[in-house]
């Protein structure tokens, strides 16, 4: 799961007006605007948008062109973003860059919204803004990271050349920054969260070769590596862990990064690989948190090598275990999730001349994702995940009313979810089947139908689907 964009300054900002309150003689509205926002943040978090605006409204009235107003436009800003609300986020933005224009700060917060832009994957949004800052603030700190990302909307949207130009831009204007490997660091994460492997190994590879002392460079080494898994060049991966373990053995987040390299085997099917080094963590690092973590991954790595094999009679054995092994540990639902994604996969590659087994893995993994969504989820983009990978499963099985409820559930959870327009759309092509199958009425369908593709149109008007979704309509006007 890709991490949200940083806003190091604009951290700062925050946590230098909260040390003026806790540590200075303040005016008392100094003391109620930081605890205003702080409230408004949390409002926004829980999803009570309304709230989150009355208050980020009310801040601006009161402390006109002020770092908390700012602050306050900033918030409202990319609440509007997420509450689905362009126009008023256009405002809101224009708004942000005519008030503040002048405010130290500017250009953090312009690079912040467009880091929100990309972190839900509008990209051509995200580059307009980052360019933005680029023009209007070249000499600024926010300048480098704009520049890293409009690279990495260029790489998102598929456009190779104009990607190599922005990274050539960034490594010529930015060469002395001093986060510059971390910049180029983050662009080769990028392009392994997009699975453009090849790119993302070249990247780590420059760092090596440019920054070979920084921070970033044993990340880069571990990246190397699993780049290298994940092409399926075998040789190569493994000198690459070799190197990892020979120059960085005294790193700190040495065992964390052997681990990773374990779990990417482990993604890539390659099972004993990946216990080899689980064991190794364990064996080298046995208090560290990673040899805790390995010792659950490889009970994972025994249940999809199980999976794999498609012993399905002794997985739900191996799941029963693993849970109660490590019963308390917070990492188990994520780990109980990725058996059930393991389970869908398997499903949908069985092979139609194998159908009985087919069923078999995808309602195992309906059956798990059930057992999840009973529990009391806080993480939204989780839940999400765990509706959204049921609802598949249940597609692929046939069940085509489970699976429109769980793509519902899915969107409700998170509307921010990467496949978000995937749930839109898919929820109302259930529909259209179930009313070709004759198992609801057009009464019932269509309404549903028309209103889950008119959604899709215009919260996602770029998605893939949104061409079938405007068909669908316009035949069914």
């Amino acid at each position: 799961m890709h991490k949200k964009p940083h806003s190091f300054t604009f951290l700062a900002l925050f946590v230098f007006l909260f040390a003026q309150v806790c540590f200075a003689a303040v005016p008392q509205s100094q003391l109620q605007v930081v605890a205003e926002l702080e409230q408004a943040k949390s409002c926004y978090e829980t999803k009570d948008y309304g709230k989150a605006e009355q208050i980020y409204q009310s801040i601006l009235k009161q402390y006109g062109d002020t770092d908390h107003a700012l602050m306050a436009q900033k918030g409202l800003t990319i609440l509007y973003i997420d509450w689905g609300k362009m126009p008023q986020a256009d405002a809101a933005f224009e708004e942000l860059v005519a008030n503040f224009t002048r405010n130290a700060h500017i250009a953090e917060a312009v690079h912040e919204v467009a880091g929100h832009y990309r972190w839900l994957k509008k990209y051509e949004k995200s580059k307009q803004l980052c360019q933005y800052v680029i023009d209007n603030w070249p000499g600024s700190e926010s300048a480098m990271w704009s520049q890293m990302g409009v690279a990495m909307a260029n790489i998102a949207l598929g456009e190779p050349n104009a990607a190599a130009d922005a990274i050539d831009k960034l490594l010529t204007d930015f060469s002395r920054n001093e986060y510059i490997a971390q910049a180029v660091h983050e662009i080769a994460g990028h392009c392994s969260f997009l699975e453009k492997h090849e790119k993302a190994r070249e990247l780590h590879q420059y760092v090596l070769d440019n920054w070979p002392r920084s921070e970033q460079a044993m990340w880069s080494q571990m990246g190397v590596a699993v780049s290298n898994i994940a092409l399926g060049k075998t040789e190569a991966a493994e000198t690459a862990v070799d190197k990892l373990l020979t120059d960085f053995s005294k790193n700190g987040y040495i065992a964390d990064a052997v681990r990773q390299a374990a779990n990417a085997h482990r993604k890539s099917g390659n099972y004993e690989k990946a216990d080899e080094l689980y064991k190794y963590v364990i064996a080298n690092w046995p208090g560290d948190e990673s040899a805790v973590l390995a010792r659950m991954d490889m009970a994972l790595s025994n249940v999809a090598s199980l999976i794999n094999d498609g012993n399905d009679s002794e997985v739900q054995t191996a799941v029963n275990n693993l849970i109660t092994d490590f019963n308390g540990n917070p990492d188990l639902p994520q780990s109980v999730f990725g058996i059930a994604e393991t389970c869908y996969r398997k499903g949908l590659n069985v092979g139609v001349e194998q159908e009985a087994g087919n069923k078999v893995f995808l309602r195992k993994a309906v059956e798990l994702l059930d057992g999840m969504a009973m529990q009391d989820i806080s993480d939204s983009m989780f839940k999400a995940s765990v509706f959204y990978v049921k609802g598949l499963s249940c597609r692929a099985a046939g069940d085509y009313a489970q699976a429109a409820d769980a793509f519902q559930n899915a969107y409700q959870a998170d509307p921010k979810h990467q496949y978000a327009d995937y749930c839109l759309f898919a929820r109302g092509y259930c529909y259209e089947v179930l009313l070709h199958n004759k198992l609801i009425s057009e009464i019932q369908a269509k309404p549903i139908i028309n209103l889950q593709y008119t959604k899709l149109l215009a919260d996602c008007p770029r998605s893939q689907y949104a061409p079938y979704a405007s068909d669908w309509l316009q035949s069914n006007q």
